[in-house]
C-alpha cells in the first residue's frame, strides 16, 4: 500500500481503498500511518508523499470505514 500511495495514481488510491474496505479488520490504521511517515522520511519529494497519504487518509475517513 505504500508503495501504491507513493506513486499517486487515481489507480493506485482505488486499488487501496477497495483493500481496506475488504480488509480493515486487518490493518491498524495506526501502523500504517507510522510506517508510511517513516518511509516518507527518506523521500526526496517527502512534501508530495505525504501529502497522498493525508488524501488517501481522507478517503478512508470520508467511507468511514473505521467507524470514526
Amino acid at each position: 500500500m505504500i508503495s501504491k500511495i507513493f506513486r499517486g495514481a487515481s489507480q493506485d488510491f482505488e486499488d487501496c481503498l477497495a483493500l481496506v474496505r475488504v480488509k480493515a479488520h486487518e490493518i491498524d490504521l495506526s501502523r500504517l500511518k507510522k510506517r508510511f511517515k517513516e518511509t516518507a522520511s527518506y523521500e526526496p519529494a517527502e512534501d508530495r508523499v505525504n501529502k497522498q497519504f493525508r488524501y488517501f487518509i481522507l478517503k478512508v475517513e470520508e467511507e468511514n470505514i473505521y467507524g470514526q
